[in-house]
């Protein structure tokens, strides 16, 4: 039987620079602890960011410090466009996690490369941070 903590009350910020534009802002931010595995998404509707989502997977029992993708404890970033066709595959990246699980604040700094899987192929370069408040709620 899998444990899952949902964090439905979860709230701040998950902001980004793409390609040095300071252009994604997320009005949604999301955080879960299921299957050994911390999950935190930042969902941007309406923005001209070329990106709409940026999410970033990790062994729910990441230390604070420094992490590289690919590697042991980042198991994701992932950076989803705002037209379609995109979709970006991550090629390198690091991510910086400060978390403070028991008063529930979730801090992360990350840095990405990562490139379209459709036309025109481009190349992006994602940088920010994340700072997300939780009151979690267990599920069995």
């Amino acid at each position: 039987m899998t444990t899952s903590t949902a964090y439905g009350e979860a709230t701040g910020t998950l902001t980004a620079s793409v390609n040095g534009v300071e252009s994604f802002n997320a009005g949604e931010v999301y955080l879960t602890n299921e299957n050994e595995q911390i999950t935190i998404v930042g969902v941007e509707e309406d923005s001209p960011s070329p990106l709409r989502i940026i999410e970033i997977k990790m062994l729910s029992n990441t230390q604070n410090g420094d992490h590289v993708f690919p590697g042991d404890q980042i198991r994701a970033l992932i950076a989803g466009g705002n037209t379609a066709p995109a979709h970006y595959l991550t090629q390198s990246g690091s991510v910086n996690v400060d978390f403070d699980r028991e008063n529930g604040l979730y801090k992360c700094h990350f840095n990405f490369t990562a490139k379209n899987l459709f036309q025109p192929k481009d190349t992006i370069g994602v940088v920010g941070d994340c700072v997300i408040h939780t009151n979690p709620i267990s599920k069995q």
